[in-house]
């Protein structure tokens, strides 16, 4: 059969025409496809038929209803044609059917196919069940048989990965059912496993546990502790030396640590079994990482948290140079996530901030480009980064900020000694952690590289890249070059990832954020993005009720007073420099209704550390005065000139640190702006206040220059005719402001140029 048709269509499409292709050149396209076998559709080519089918599929109804006709007519051979296919055309099969029970008798076709295990393309098999489950709602005696037959198959690997996705769907859509299902199975392979009947029963038990687990917890953790599963698995194990069955065990009990009940029964009964086969060249990295899974340290008779250390460290590098560096065995993966769960463990991070071959290789794996490493490998290399970076008694990092498998185990061992503190325990030191940082994470620039690769890894990869960077930014040396490796980027990018808003990360994100920008100068930081994509994220650890509903972290009790100032230093940072980058962030804190309503209240805050940041922003929002002036000096609008009598009363707050904030509004808005300045010159409860802590603190280098200028620029807008400078007698006639500045010109500490100014403003006065 000539394959001109499909060709003569595809060139169409690439000609990209404005006159769409008529429904008949598609009709007469699918023809030829579907009277071809599977030799003629390799011959025609996969690519250009899959653009036919998927081309044919969205274009036209017509063609869409021919498409699902063509497949009616043969469904055995249709599946043939598509299965031969890319996976992506699974949606074009299915969807050509408009309901569930149009698409029985395909169901019926993937049943035996499925079941009798003869065809050669599972994978697709299984991809049109889940993509038939998700699109539409059947009765549960339609799909029911996919239990069993997935369950008897589950040692196969396309059904160890689709087999878990089909299960979570069904028992989402049909719970009850799914249950029942599911547990006569298991019960009916026990009882072929207790008259040793059956194709090895009971290694099928823990190859489906093992994969069903972390879906499936609660149904596997019942069958599993409620049945004689524990007795026969044992009895297998000792009793038959089957590696390769004692192999499999091991990874199911590693897998039922999820579950703390099965936790502590594998704790109970099953350690003395552990610690044997611990001993057994093929079994101690298995072995390894289910007694550290179990976290019973305390049980174990002759093994140390060292021990599984070593074990799993000597392990995963021998591994490696037996792969020659080309792929990660089982042993290795169990390695690294074992080790995942160790580092928490302060004698594990401390030993392997040492061992430089270690370190070295994951950070090599994690840069791997040729053959690059699963995910769930680079999760845990990330996870013992994150781990072994994070500095001794950061509190910050403790319980929730772990991610939720390590919290849960983390919890556990806690809940049993929560006050008791290890016998040998150890005390590590921020030097050796700052030296592991630089040396492995900096120095490597495995940041930049990660940077790079931030939207294409998980999201607890995308957690634990943030959390590493979150370490990093707990110490000032390490700043800099966290910011040269784009670490800024990295931390607005994930922040602004709607699907990452709910993450607990979040917050370590924003503490990063803050630190670097508070650190760093604003104009080395910001060329990918403007500063101002940072404000919104800074407002976030600022807490008030107006921005709650907006606020991802609104609803919990997780922010710190810290990290409102912080964040306050961080865009007091960001409004320093001069230029107009810093004029945009003081137009966008004061113009937006809420961020100054903020400001505002946080002018009052109760905290002292908080209200001096707030008082030093605005002092540097001041030296863009034209934003910022009618928000305070518009005495004619009730708020403002509410904000300017708290000002003025806040001149005698107890804090130097914020004194030394509020004079220097003053003296920047009337140094800056003469006709506001002129406005002052009759605020007399301003500058009676003024005069006494002018006085009173003359010795505070820094307050006295604020108020020197402040008093300096009223004194340049006096009159010059003295009876219209006697209007003004709050400065004219203010006796102690005149001694305070005659005793200025006595002092040896006052810089030269305010000496020079000083004679000027005392022929101001008229008072002897």
């Amino acid at each position: 059969m000539s394959d001109k048709v499909i060709a003569d269509l595809c060139l169409e499409f690439e000609k990209k025409l404005r006159v769409p292709v008529e429904p008949e050149k598609y009709n007469e396209a699918l023809d030829e496809i579907f009277m071809n076998d599977i030799e003629g559709i390799e011959n025609i080519g996969s690519k250009q038929v899959e653009t036919v089918l998927s081309r044919a599929y969205q274009a036209h109804s017509s063609s869409r209803v021919y498409l699902h006709e063509l497949i009616l007519k043969d469904i055995p051979k249709s599946l043939n044609l598509f299965e031969s296919l890319s996976i992506q055309t699974v949606h074009i099969l299915i969807g050509s059917f408009e309901t569930a029970n149009d698409t029985i008798p395909l169901i019926k076709e993937l049943k035996d196919r499925i079941h009798y295990g003869e065809d050669t393309h599972p994978k697709y098999l299984l991809s049109c069940i889940v993509q038939s489950l998700n699109k539409y709602s059947y009765a549960w005696d339609q799909i029911e048989f996919i239990v069993r037959d997935v369950c008897l198959r589950m040692g196969e690997p396309d059904f160890k990965s689709i087999g878990l996705i089909i299960f979570t769907l069904l028992q989402e859509s049909f719970e009850e059912q799914f249950y029942k299902k599911f547990t006569n199975i298991i019960d009916s392979l026990i009882l072929e496993a207790e008259a040793d009947v059956g194709n090895d029963p009971l290694s099928l038990i823990v190859e489906i546990f093992t994969e069903l687990y972390p879906a499936l917890t609660n149904i596997c953790s019942e069958l599993f502790l409620g049945s004689e599963l524990d007795k026969l698995f044992k009895e297998k194990a000792m009793h038959n030396n089957e590696d390769e069955f004692i192999k499999k065990l091991l990874k199911l009990l590693s897998v039922a640590c999820i579950d703390e009940n099965v936790r502590n029964f594998i704790a109970e009964n099953y350690l003395d079994m552990l610690e044997r086969s611990l001993k057994l060249e093929q079994f101690k990295t298995y072995s390894a990482v289910v007694l550290i899974k179990t976290w019973s340290f305390t049980k174990l008779k002759g093994v140390t948290i060292g021990d599984l250390g070593t074990t799993l460290t000597d392990n995963f590098l021998m591994n490696l140079k037996i792969d020659d560096g080309q792929s990660l065995n089982d042993e290795c993966v169990m390695c690294i996530e074992g080790l995942a769960y160790l580092t928490l463990k302060k004698q594990m991070k401390m030993t392997l901030r040492y061992h430089e071959e270690f370190s070295t290789t994951i950070i090599n794996l994690l840069k791997k480009q040729d053959t690059p490493v699963d995910d769930s490998v680079k999760y845990g290399i990330l996870v013992i980064l994150g781990n072994i970076s994070t500095y001794p008694m950061d509190v910050t990092m403790d319980g929730a900020m772990d991610p939720q498998a390590l919290q849960d185990l983390k919890t556990y061992s806690e809940l049993k000694s929560p006050k008791k503190r290890d016998a040998n325990d150890v005390i590590e030191n921020n030097e050796d952690v700052t030296r592991y940082i630089q040396k492995y994470i900096l120095k490597t620039e495995l940041l930049s590289y990660l940077r790079t690769k931030l939207a294409e890894v998980s999201p607890g990869s995308r957690q634990q890249i943030i959390r590493i960077i979150y370490n990093l930014t707990r110490a000032r040396e390490n700043i800099s070059a966290s910011v040269e490796q784009g670490c800024v980027v990295t931390v607005i990018e994930y922040l602004a990832n709607k699907k990452d808003k709910k993450e607990p990360t979040r917050l370590l994100a924003l503490r990063s954020l803050t630190k670097m920008l508070t650190l760093s100068d604003p104009k080395l930081i910001f060329n990918k993005y403007s500063r101002l994509t940072a404000i919104p994220f800074l407002y976030e650890l600022l807490q008030t009720p107006s921005l709650s509903a907006e606020n991802p972290l609104s609803t919990d009790e997780l922010i710190t007073t810290q990290d409102s100032y912080e964040a306050l230093c961080a865009l007091t940072n960001l409004a320093s420099t001069e230029d107009s980058n810093a004029d945009d962030v003081c137009k966008q804190v004061v113009t937006d209704v809420n961020y100054w309503s903020i400001i505002e209240n946080l002018i009052l805050d109760d905290n002292i550390l908080v209200q001096r940041a707030t008082l030093e922003l605005i002092a540097n929002l001041m030296c863009y005065p034209l934003s910022i002036a009618a928000k305070i000096f518009n005495f004619e609008n009730p708020q403002s000139l509410r904000n300017f009598n708290i000002l003025v009363k806040l001149l005698e707050l107890n804090d130097v640190a914020a004194q030394r904030a509020v004079a220097a509004i003053f003296a920047n808005i009337s140094s800056s702006v003469p006709l506001i300045a002129q406005t002052l010159l009759d605020k007399k409860e301003l500058i009676e206040k003024a005069t006494g802590i002018f006085a009173e603190q003359i010795d505070d280098e820094a307050l006295r220059q604020r108020l020197f200028v402040f008093f300096f620029s009223l004194f340049e807008l006096l009159p010059s005719k003295e009876e219209d400078s006697r209007k003004f007698d709050s400065l004219t006639r203010n006796t102690n402001l005149k001694m305070t500045l005659e005793s200025l010109m006595k002092r040896d500490d006052i810089e030269p140029e305010y000496l020079e100014a000083i004679p000027a403003m005392l022929s101001k006065f008229y008072v002897k």
